[in-house]
């Protein structure tokens, strides 16, 4: 809902950003991981777990306060026995 309430004329780059957000998050990870391991060893993990928890934190208290928009919803929807009569009619 918040990606597709985003006031813009092209929503389709609007989403591409999101996925390019979440794979430099991943390089990210996977990069600052290695260094700490790297650096403070493998019997530290656990301050590696507790350092990327804040970031999940920080967003959660973020999106509380977020006023979350509302979808418009077709006039129309069919029900799932509708559609299974119509898919089962086809074959």
């Amino acid at each position: 809902p918040i990606i597709a309430a985003i006031p813009s004329d092209n929503s389709d780059q609007e989403m591409s950003k999101l996925h390019s957000v979440y794979a430099w998050g991943t390089v990210f990870v996977i990069i600052v991981s290695s260094l700490f391991l790297l650096i403070f060893k493998n019997t530290n993990w656990q301050y590696l777990s507790l350092f990327f928890i804040i970031i999940p934190l920080v967003s959660f208290i973020a999106f509380t306060k977020a006023d979350i928009p509302k979808i418009e919803k077709p006039e129309k929807v069919s029900s799932v026995s509708n559609l299974l009569k119509k898919t089962f009619t086809v074959i």
